[in-house]
């Protein structure tokens, strides 16, 4: 049981009953799935310890393996977006691919251990899994019916949890850096089977489209679009780049491999609940105005984090509670682009938008740890803060939603 709205351009959506148990059953496999194939993106940050020590890697070289996976990411979401892909095949199609491409990528280097084959493997991973991430947001967008927030939210807590894993796994160790990559290969082979044979797609699936250079382009030119975009880029200029360095940070504070890895989990971890909270919060309060405040208490909090270190405690503590507001705002942007963006485009823009905003966090992500090499951590952290701040200005330019939480048709003036 349904109901079909149908839009001034003469485009429709249906919106099912959220009691619909195939919803749920759906929404459940698309967000374990995320969980488990999302756990092959820190696998070998977590595994640097001991991969660095036997492969004798230098720390421009531990950089560039972490860097990897987001250019990898970048270039692959920005290639899936301008040739349409993203809308021309379907997202549980997608996924399937990226993620048992992500899984054999991810222990290549147990078959061949070498910086090359590590740099290479980590690249593949990082595309591969831009054929997961985008279009399991979509895919789960495709079920909700006015409850946008809540729904992308959960996927984005799934993403987060799925990102914590393997410090997890290394906390609990010990684990050999042979046993972690294979173990979330395993994971992500099974996450992606899962979203194929469990998932179904939602009543809100748009038709499978072509994108041309004009629809491109029409993209480019809406404002909502663009701020959106922006935003997202303040939003993930801290996030990816805070994620990667809070292990070496706990180990710098405490000294200890096990504690390190255990706090880098709390820590990142910690955000899933907040993701789901915030989600929530936006389909009630506003979309925007969720997106802002998290925005401007993470960044406040990142860069009082870099004084604190001092103080492993309260530094702590200060870090348990910027996980939580750095991710909070997580399922906001996907949402506005679904509220703005056609129907027909919403795999393309969110694409699009991951990549410009992985190719910001690359450089964050390098920038971080050289600076707390030459200045210490209170700076390093410190550098994070500006993208949160231009992140809300951003979004504190954007109109109010069009269509808020369904799905917005063609924009007057931008398409």
């Amino acid at each position: 049981m349904g109901t079909t709205a149908q839009w001034s351009d003469g485009s429709k959506e249906q919106w099912m009953d959220t009691r619909n148990p195939g919803r749920d059953a759906s929404l459940r496999s698309l967000a374990i799935g995320m969980v488990l194939v999302l756990a092959t993106w820190f696998s070998a940050a977590a595994a640097l310890p001991g991969l660095g020590a036997e492969l004798g890697l230098t720390a421009t070289d531990e950089r560039w393996a972490v860097v990897a996976v987001q250019i990898g990411f970048a270039v692959t979401a920005a290639g899936t977006a301008l040739t349409g892909v993203a809308d021309r095949v379907g997202p549980r199609q997608l996924a399937l691919i990226g993620g048992l491409v992500a899984a054999a990528a991810n222990v290549a280097p147990v078959a061949r251990p070498s910086l090359w084959v590590l740099l290479m493997s980590r690249m593949v991973v990082g595309g591969a899994l831009a054929l997961v991430y985008p279009p399991l947001l979509k895919a789960a967008g495709a079920w909700a019916r006015g409850d946008h927030g809540r729904v992308l939210g959960t996927m984005i807590a799934a993403l987060t949890l799925g990102s914590a894993s393997p410090h997890l796994v290394n906390g609990l160790g010990p684990v050999s850096w042979r046993a972690l990559l294979c173990i979330t290969s395993g994971t992500a082979t099974v996450g992606a089977a899962m979203v194929w044979f469990r998932a179904g797609d939602g009543p809100a699936t748009p038709p499978r489209s072509r994108v041309t250079v004009d629809d491109i382009a029409a993209v480019v030119r809406s404002r909502p679009l663009r701020l959106t975009c922006l935003g997202y880029v303040g939003h993930v200029w801290e996030l990816y780049a805070g994620w990667a360095a809070i292990a070496p940070l706990m180990f710098a504070m405490w000294g200890d491999d096990r504690t390190a890895s255990l706090g880098a989990f709390a820590v990142v971890a910690f955000g899933a609940a907040a993701a789901v909270g915030g989600g929530r919060l936006g389909d009630r309060a506003g979309r925007r105005r969720t997106a802002i405040a998290a925005m401007a208490v993470s960044g406040s909090l990142v860069a009082l984090l870099g004084f604190a270190t001092p103080w492993p405690v309260v530094a702590s503590t200060i870090a348990l509670a910027w996980g939580a507001a750095v991710i909070a705002d997580g399922g906001q942007f996907p949402a506005l682009v679904r509220d703005h963006a056609h129907p027909t485009l919403v795999g393309s823009v969110l694409s699009l938008q991951l990549s410009l905003g992985f190719a910001a966090t690359s450089a964050a992500t390098w920038l971080v740890p050289v600076v707390a090499d030459a200045a210490g951590w209170r700076w390093a952290l410190i550098c994070l803060a500006p993208g949160p701040a231009l992140g809300a200005l951003a979004l504190h330019r954007l109109d109010a939603v069009a269509h808020p939480g369904h799905g917005a048709p063609r924009l007057a003036g931008s398409y």
